[in-house]
């Protein structure tokens, strides 16, 4: 048997191994990073600034994800629910849960933080949650006290008023 021939007497191709191994370490590996912090309740990733909003009870703590480190934080309400960006990345919007009918407006240039109320119906609980929509508006859920119906109201972001409770059988048009 010659120099590069199998059993069977063919020609081997020479291939070069190295090659193979060399693509498999064209690879992107991922790190993660603990970030700590005590009970969050939302985080919300800021493309605009490469940081994450990490919504707490009482604040809003900022952290750079570049530099690993935390921003000052945007302290407001009490007991706070979950929140989001508008597309612009300049406002974030966060439902209060600790009993008043209010959500938070913060300007993330500023930190100038402007409070928007409305009003709950008889049996309307406290905010949960605000999610931004797009079309100008953010929709607040807010909880049920003893029902089983969550209620919600449509926030105009242009003027920041808050619309009057409506089901969700309202609001996609049904029955109410």
């Amino acid at each position: 048997m010659r120099s590069g021939e199998g059993r069977n007497g063919r020609r081997r191709k020479r291939v070069a191994r190295w090659r193979y191994a060399e693509a498999l370490e064209r690879r992107m590996m991922l790190s993660s990073t603990l970030i700590p912090v005590t009970g969050p309740r939302d985080l919300i990733f800021d493309t605009t600034r490469n940081q994450l909003d990490i919504v707490t009870a009482t604040s809003v703590l900022r952290y750079n994800l570049a530099t690993h480190t935390y921003l000052s934080p945007i302290s407001i309400g009490t007991s706070l629910g979950t929140g989001d960006i508008t597309p612009d990345g300049s406002t974030l919007y966060v439902a209060e849960r600790g009993g008043a009918q209010v959500v938070y407006k913060a300007n993330l240039t500023t930190g100038q933080v402007t409070t928007l109320s409305y009003s709950a119906i008889f049996s309307e609980g406290a905010g949960w949650g605000v999610k931004v929509l797009g079309n100008n508006t953010a929709l607040l859920v807010s909880s049920p006290n003893g029902y089983n119906a969550d209620y919600y109201h449509v926030i105009d972001l242009g003027t920041g008023t808050i619309g009057q409770s409506i089901t969700l059988s309202a609001l996609v048009g049904g029955p109410a």
